[in-house]
């Protein structure tokens, strides 16, 4: 059994506990906390989470063109290419906009990265089929793919119905036509003379020989030229 002056002098040691954390609790409060894990939420709203947003635009294009392809017939390219691309795009957006929801992002920069994602596999898609015409052929048909082929060009953007050839692309066309015009344009050749004519020289004829008096002796007579 403790001592009552072992009792007081637990109290006194803690009383002096107490006094020093009331003066370091506000040094204490006054750190920065450092967390030694990093916390998944603040990931997925870093590099990540931009990126997944991306890719969340470009991929609602692909689903919306599949289906209404494998619905109405028609995707990127068509008879009315002003009123199929504003379709695809209202349609692609719209579903970019429902995969909102169901993903851990919130907030309007996540609005613009998936919007800038659309437009950009709705004027760029045609160049992956440029590239890869074997697997969208499966996605989508064989003919679809000849037709895409043939309407519009690689390496470029393809706005209503027209190919508009990439920045670089451009430049390099240019540097074409500049040397085309600026080499000097082939001129023929001049036709040589004709070499003067050498009239041949005039041999004249040698002196023919007089001809001699034939005789004919017809039996006793005799005639003579």
């Amino acid at each position: 059994m403790s001592s009552p002056q072992a009792v007081r002098q637990n109290s006194a040691f803690q009383n002096r506990l107490n006094r020093v954390a009331e003066r370091r609790a506000p040094h204490e409060a006054a750190k920065p906390q450092i967390d030694v894990l990093p916390d998944w939420k603040e990931n997925a709203f870093g590099p990540a989470g931009i990126a997944a947003a991306v890719v969340v635009g470009l991929l609602s294009v692909l689903i919306v063109r599949i289906a209404l392809f494998h619905i109405t017939g028609t995707a990127l390219v068509s008879d009315t290419p002003a009123l199929t691309q504003g379709i695809e795009f209202a349609a692609s957006f719209g579903l970019s906009a429902a995969l909102f929801f169901l993903l851990p992002w919130k907030g309007v920069k996540f609005y613009f990265l998936q919007f800038a994602g659309v437009a950009f596999m709705i004027l760029t898609m045609h160049n992956m089929v440029h590239s890869s015409p074997g697997l969208y052929g499966l996605l989508f048909s064989q003919d679809w793919t000849d037709r895409v082929l043939a309407e519009t060009e690689a390496s470029s953007m393809h706005v209503i119905g027209k190919s508009l050839p990439f920045a670089g692309k451009i430049t390099e066309e240019g540097e074409e036509t500049a040397k085309a015009e600026a080499a000097p344009a082939a001129q023929p050749e001049p036709e040589a003379a004709p070499a003067p004519q050498v009239a041949a020289p005039v041999v004249p004829e040698p002196p023919k020989e007089p001809e001699l008096p034939r005789r004919i002796e017809l039996g006793r007579t005799s005639l003579g030229n």
